[in-house]
């Protein structure tokens, strides 16, 4: 049941096509190693998405390349692997709920809702998401082999939480902050075994840290910005958009995301456990602590390039599991059994509103054109959301509607040469020539060895006759680009021009030797 509730919330997902964030590059780089006949495990084994990247998550790397493989170009199988990781985790969550003393039922209801849960949508129906859900699926499984061998002391269980550990150190860095909520599930509910077996269980995770830290440090060489505190109040974000999933976007940014949902969330929190008498206060602390151990890495700003810290919703999924854990501990999840009617309409009620809201809301990772106009919409105080959805009008032809985002994303962030660069290319495709030069301008004032900067403005300087700052910029375009026979083919015209027939000759010469045939006069 619990799968098949998994399954069929995203079965709509099967025809998905590409989003442009993210998801081309990783599959693309996949399907080079594929092509090429590259060495698997050097892919697998190289810094996530960019050569120069900042993250280490082999796993994430070899799930691509195994779906990539098996799919032969085909889409829908790196979707059918995200539904698959998604449901397993499902059911890991529920065993782990019956772990903390709720009924079969009861951890099945939650889990369906769980399973069903919209602010997951960007962990399954976006490719690049997996990277979350790996990690809370093998965190699970570490986390109840934890709890067994703290059961029974069976070798066998220490085994499986060691390797659910690893696993998911090499899917995605939070694991690190596991460390934390497996001591305090052991000191809140094992405290005599934690003292007992401290000697076998701190070696264990301290050389699986250095196992997975000297593979990291061999291939990352970059490192992240660590301003946590900026970002602090995202956490009453999160809060909201677990209990009530209706502010979801995504790339979401502090700044055009509201408090107002998180804020009546803790206030309904506040509320359920003051009137919940049986409440295990143990439990409820632990949900507390891996709400907050886990989502506090996902604050680091690992984009400072951009006019706002993205904090995308997959960074959601494994927090949100403590939410879930935590309220286990309300009467409306303590008091649900077959023979309470309401509560068990309460809870399909909550179930048809989030499946409903899942699959509307994944809509918007249908193809780039959604993704990104939700991105712009909803994140307008966002670069990246504004370029992006230019970007999408200038690959389709739409070269005005491209500079009109362009030009939102430049005023959002000057800094960004890029954005200069395409707005002045979607210029010159509309031939708006004077226009364009602006924007090529501030391309060369930034980076005066940009190319293409060069190469257009050496050509507009040619067209309104002023020869000596053609000259200067044509040559320079040749030299960063010897191979383009562009600037040479300009440099002969303004060579001609200006009378000055030996070095005309010699670009006439060169062009011929580069099998350049000058057009009828």
């Amino acid at each position: 049941m619990l799968f098949a509730a998994s399954a069929l919330v995203y079965i709509n997902s099967l025809d998905f096509s590409l989003t442009g964030c993210d998801d081309k590059l990783l599959l693309g780089n996949a399907a080079l190693v594929i092509l090429e006949h590259q060495d698997f495990f050097a892919f697998i084994n190289s810094p996530y998405l960019f050569s120069d990247g900042l993250f280490y998550r082999p796993i994430v790397n070899a799930s691509v390349l195994l779906t990539s493989l098996a799919g032969g170009g085909e889409l829908y199988l790196h979707y059918v692997f995200n539904i698959l990781v998604h449901s397993l985790t499902v059911i890991f969550l529920y065993l782990i709920l019956i772990k903390f003393n709720s009924t079969h039922f009861q951890s099945l209801m939650m889990s369906m809702i769980f399973a069903v849960h919209p602010v997951l949508v960007n962990s399954v129906s976006w490719i690049p998401g997996r990277n979350d859900s790996l990690l809370a699926l093998f965190i699970l499984v570490s986390f109840l082999g934890l709890i067994m061998y703290s059961e029974s002391g069976n070798i066998m269980y220490l085994a499986i939480h060691g390797l659910g550990f690893i696993a998911a150190l090499f899917s995605k860095e939070t694991a690190v902050a596991a460390i934390f909520i497996f001591s305090s599930y052991l000191i809140l509910f094992r405290k005599s075994f934690f003292k007992k077996k401290i000697y076998v269980l701190v070696p264990v995770w301290l050389v699986l840290i250095f196992i997975w830290f000297f593979f990291r440090q061999s291939v990352v060489t970059q490192a992240a910005s660590y301003d946590l505190f900026r970002n602090m109040p995202y956490f009453i974000i999160a809060i909201g958009k677990t209990i009530l999933p209706v502010n979801l976007t995504v790339l979401p940014v502090i700044k055009d995301s509201t408090f107002l949902y998180g804020i009546f969330s803790i206030i309904v929190l506040a509320v359920l456990f003051w009137y919940s008498e049986s409440k295990n206060n143990r439990i409820v602390l632990l949900g507390l602590l891996w709400f907050f151990a886990f989502l506090l890495p996902g604050l680091i700003n690992i984009n400072p390039e951009y006019s706002g810290d993205i904090m995308i919703e997959s960074r959601l999924y494994l927090p949100a599991i403590g939410i879930f854990i935590l309220l286990t501990q309300t009467d409306l999840a303590k008091k649900l059994t077959f023979a309470n009617k309401y509560l068990i309409g309460l809870y399909v009620l909550i179930l048809g509103l989030f499946c409903y809201s899942n699959v509307k809301y994944s809509h918007s990772y249908h193809d780039s054109f959604s993704f990104w106009q939700d991105a712009a919409v909803n994140s307008v105080s966002l670069d990246l959301a504004q370029a992006g959805f230019g970007s999408y009008f200038l690959q389709t032809g739409n070269y005005e509607t491209a500079v009109e985002y362009y030009k939102k994303a430049i005023e959002l962030n000057r800094g960004n040469v890029d954005f200069s660069r395409k707005t002045a290319f979607c210029l010159t495709r509309l031939n708006r020539t004077d226009e364009a030069a602006m924007y090529y301008a501030e391309v060369l004032n930034k980076e005066p060895g940009d190319y293409d900067a060069n190469l257009i403005m050496g050509i507009i300087n040619f067209k309104k006759n002023n020869l000596i700052e053609a000259e200067t910029q044509l040559l320079k375009a040749e030299f960063i680009n010897n191979n383009d026979i562009q600037p040479k083919i300009y440099l002969l015209k303004l060579y001609r021009s200006k009378g000055d027939n030996n070095k005309a000759a010699q670009y006439e010469n060169t062009l011929k030797t580069k099998g350049y045939i000058e057009p009828p006069k």
